[in-house]
Parts: structure tokens; C-alpha cells; sequence
């Protein structure tokens, strides 16, 4: 199925699963696949304003992965300087030198002055802390300050994307996370978030801090009780699906530069095709594949192409609805690959 961008493709997904349930199917009977876990936002997203449970396999709740956590935290502290919480979550991430000893003398400013710990840190000469610490406080205070209220404006995502640079976030998460694959998809949930922002600031009539905060936080109270999450639509990447089936699966984004991945070339061209056949043989009895006509990257929409792959699949055992899409030369598959990697998934397929 095409859809015209990632919020519209959830939509046709969970449109098509509510057609499944009235003819009898439960949500566990459901799994949505993906090649990249923050694909899982959008969708996530869709199925809590439809009150539908869902859990996420091999993995947390978009909202709930501790950079996302960190950089809400950021603007709940932006938008609210008394929000103790979101600062003592971040007030030493990045490192900045305000070590447990120093917040102690913080808090204990605090206290006697009997105001917020965030006053405290515009006070914090009367501590007598050192003065490189001082200065890490002082520039810290002028960040929150200065982005919260320029953040009250339209260029929320913008100022995100600066402020997150500034601060050298992204250069922080790769210090600490060796595993370059984990880093990789934590760097992509960044850029997600940020990229939902811009699509916030782009369908609001009057965008603001406040209000983005507001309505996510009335999105994420949608929380599924325990009894529900029994039976909840199941949300997995592709790898964390191997040995597992379900009776209706949906692979979402099946495009190019995400099946196969941007960063696979020629070389794992091969490995990326045996993935797609992990992908499609989770099904016990529908497939269904869904790509975007465009979607946005850092605010700008950029056009899509369906996967390669669905090319080598005969047109016997698919019922197509991509319109107007027309492959391109340089994405046809060499058809000696092609069939032979295909041939055990067509006889899966076929039982």
C-alpha cells in the first residue's frame, strides 16, 4: 500500500487492522514491522490516539529510550524553570563538571534560600564552588533561559537541532556508547524526535514550547493497562522478529535506503535480501507491505521509492496499490539474483 507520508501510512495500517479485527482478529494477531527503530515513533503515536495496545518487542517505548527522555527533559526544563525533576536529570548531561558534591552545595543553597534549585544554580557564586564549575553553571542557566523563550516562537525544531549541537549531545552519546550500531539508532531517535517537532510546528496554527509539551503529554497519558497489554498489536524491527510469527504482519517503510539499508551497498545487497525473507516469512496469513511517497528529514520532505525488493516478488501473489510509482533503471535488480535469492520465499509463500 502507498501512502503519502509515515503519518498517513499509519494510518492506512491501523485502518486495515480495524477491517481485520470486525472479521474476527485480535491485536496480538498483529505485528507491525520496521527496519529502523525509530520508525516505531509514528506509529506509535497513531495507535495511542486510537486507544490501541500495543507493546514493543526487543526494546522500549519510543518515548521511554533514555535520549528522547533526556532531551524532553531539556524542554520541560526550557519551558519551566521550577521543574526539579527534568533538571536533575540533565544538569550533568553532557558532563559539565557539576558533580554530586556540587549539587549537594546547590541543594543546600536552596534550602536556605527556600527557593528552586534552578535560582539556586543563578546563585551559585554563594557557594564558593570552583570557578570552572561556576562557569559551567553560568553558561548552562543562560542556555535554558535563552532557548525556552525563543522557543515560544515558530522555530521550535530549528532550535532544537541548534541547541542539541551546542551542547554537543549527539558527540556525547557516541562517547559513551561504544557499540556503533546501538549509537547509530540512538542517533536516529534524535533526529526523529527532532524531525517531529518540525512536523508539530508545521500542522499547528500558533506553535509553542508550551504547547507541544501540553499535547504530548495528554498523548502519552494514553497508557495501556496490563490487562489490555495481553493483547496488544506487537511493534518489533525486523531482527528482533527472527523465530517469531504472527498471523497478520505489516512491513512498514518498505523503501529503498531502508530495505534495503542506505548504508548496505553492493556488497550486503545479499544479506539485506535474506532479511526481507526473515521479514516476510513472519506471516502465517497476510503480508502486507507499505512505503511512503515522501517523508521528512530535519523538516524538509524527501521523495521515496519502494524497495527493489517488491520487484522480484510475481505479480500472481501480490495485490499492488502503489499508483504511479515507476521504478527507476538504477534500482532494477539483475534478474539471474534476483529470481534465484527469491525462489525458497515464493515457495514459502505459495505453501
Amino acid at each position: 500500500m502507498e501512502a503519502e507520508d509515515p503519518q498517513k501510512e499509519a494510518e492506512l495500517i491501523i485502518g486495515n487492522m480495524c477491517l481485520k479485527r470486525s472479521e474476527g482478529a485480535r491485536f496480538r494477531d498483529f505485528a507491525v514491522l520496521f527496519r529502523i527503530g525509530a520508525q516505531s515513533r509514528i506509529i506509535e503515536e497513531a495507535l495511542r490516539r486510537n486507544k490501541i495496545p500495543y507493546k514493543v518487542w526487543g526494546g522500549t517505548d519510543y518515548y521511554e529510550r533514555k535520549e528522547i527522555r533526556d532531551l524532553l527533559a531539556y524542554l520541560r526544563l526550557m519551558n519551566n524553570n521550577d521543574d526539579e525533576l527534568s533538571l536533575l536529570r540533565i544538569i550533568n548531561y553532557p558532563k559539565r563538571k557539576i558533580g554530586q558534591a556540587a549539587l549537594a552545595r546547590l541543594q543546600a543553597l536552596a534550602i536556605e534560600k527556600k527557593c528552586g534549585l534552578f535560582t539556586a544554580l543563578e546563585s551559585a557564586r554563594e557557594t564558593g564552588l570552583e570557578p570552572a564549575i561556576l562557569s559551567e553553571i553560568s553558561h548552562f542557566c543562560t542556555l535554558i533561559k535563552n532557548y525556552g523563550q525563543a522557543m515560544q516562537g515558530k522555530e521550535i525544531g530549528s532550535l532544537l537541532a541548534e541547541f542539541t549541537d551546542i551542547i554537543a549531545f549527539k558527540a556525547e552519546i557516541e562517547k559513551d556508547t561504544p557499540d556503533k550500531k546501538k549509537t547509530e539508532i540512538k542517533l536516529q531517535n534524535i533526529d526523529e524526535f527532532i524531525d517531529s517537532i518540525y512536523q508539530y510546528c508545521k500542522k499547528s496554527k500558533k506553535p509553542s514550547l508550551s504547547d507541544y509539551l501540553l499535547k504530548l503529554s495528554l498523548m502519552l497519558q494514553t497508557d495501556q493497562d496490563e490487562e489490555n497489554s495481553r493483547d496488544a498489536v506487537n511493534l518489533l524491527t525486523i531482527h528482533s522478529a527472527k523465530g517469531l510469527e504472527f498471523k497478520h504482519v505489516y512491513i512498514a517503510g518498505f523503501e529503498e535506503e531502508y530495505l534495503p539499508h542506505a548504508r548496505s551497498g553492493e556488497e550486503g545487497l545479499e544479506e539485506e535480501r535474506r532479511l526481507c525473507y526473515v521479514a516476510f516469512t513472519r506471516a502465517i496469513e497476510t503480508l502486507t507491505l507499505t512505503f511512503c511517497a515522501r517523508r521528512s528529514r530535519m523538516g524538509k520532505f524527501i521523495p521515496r521509492q519502494p524497495s527493489r525488493f517488491l520487484q522480484e516478488i510475481p505479480d500472481k501473489l501480490i495485490i499492488r496499490n502503489y499508483g504511479r510509482y515507476v521504478f527507476t533503471d538504477n534500482l532494477k535488480p539483475r534478474e539471474d539474483t534476483g529470481k534465484k535469492s527469491l525462489d525458497y520465499l515464493l515457495k514459502s509463500l505459495s505453501g
